[in-house]
């Protein structure tokens, strides 16, 4: 007779493998001290607006731009400008 997997008292007794620990705890060698954030303003799929801020430590706005299409596309965009400002400040 088969038993379905909710009626049998061994299914749940089983213990769980442990889960592997993925923090990496190297530190960071790169100065990251300018971040991007993006907006979504409108839009989606290959027409989605996105406006793209590089702000630096203290919060200001350095510079400001937007892209149209995927979030992969406007973020690469932004890192760009934001290589630029790196390459300016050495």
């Amino acid at each position: 007779m088969a038993v379905s997997r909710n009626q049998d008292p061994n299914f749940f007794t089983q213990p769980l493998s442990p889960r592997p620990n993925l923090r990496h705890k190297a530190p960071m060698t790169q100065d990251n001290t300018l971040q991007i954030k993006l907006r979504l303003k409108g839009g989606s799929g290959p027409n989605a607006n996105w406006h793209w801020e590089i702000h630096d430590a203290a919060g200001k706005v350095l510079k400001t731009g937007s892209a149209v299409g995927p979030e992969h596309k406007a973020f690469a965009t932004a890192r760009i400008a934001k290589e630029k400002i790196e390459a300016a400040k050495s």
